[in-house]
């Protein structure tokens, strides 16, 4: 055992001994991807990754709905910000803050009343159009099945604040909003 020993102990000496270009190599960790472009439950959006633990990301979502008043359709411009925490193989956690602005509007439906000029009266006054924000907070996983393919889950609370164009009426309230993503990592 203690030739053994001194065997190793000489054999890791002489490894020492060894000129640099000789020595191995330690093999490098990859780099994160840095650029990212998803697909969300309603529209796209893009993430940049501005260092190891923060990203930054644009998003477009477009939507539409049926009411009494004919369809409503909306859509939203949002940047979010991400703080992402260490992680064990293949997820990260995440917390993040997002802003928005946002549109609607309505297009009446056949029962609503049509003017003269053969446009209907919803359409032509303009009531239903609002503009407004939406901002939160949330809470999240970043799953990644593939290297450069990851699933976003999260959620958390958000202000509404919208406003009528025609009336100047104004409302805000807070939401639940779930969020979930699919997302192509390019570099």
């Amino acid at each position: 055992m203690a030739l053994l020993l001194i065997v190793l102990g000489r054999g890791l000496a002489a490894a020492d001994a060894l000129p640099a270009a000789l020595k191995p190599t330690p093999v490098a960790k990859p780099e994160p991807a840095h650029l990212a472009y998803g697909i969300n439950d309603l529209g796209e959006q893009l993430r940049v990754h501005v260092g190891p633990n923060w990203a930054v990301e644009g998003r477009f979502q477009i939507g539409s709905g049926s009411s009494d008043s004919g369809k409503i359709q909306a859509m939203l411009f949002g940047l979010r910000g991400y703080r992402f925490f260490p992680e064990p193989h293949r997820c990260k956690l995440y917390l993040g803050l997002e802003g928005a602005y946002t549109q609607t509007s309505i297009h009446g439906s056949p029962t609503t009343p049509v003017s003269p000029t053969g446009q209907n009266v919803v359409q032509r006054s303009g009531f239903g159009n609002t503009t407004g924000f939406a901002a939160g907070g949330f809470a999240g996983i970043e799953l990644r099945p593939a290297r450069r393919i990851a699933v976003d889950f999260d959620m958390g609370p958000y202000l509404i604040g919208l406003k009528e164009k025609t009336t100047g009426t104004t409302g805000s309230d807070w939401d639940f909003v779930f969020n979930a993503a699919l997302l192509f990592y390019f570099f």
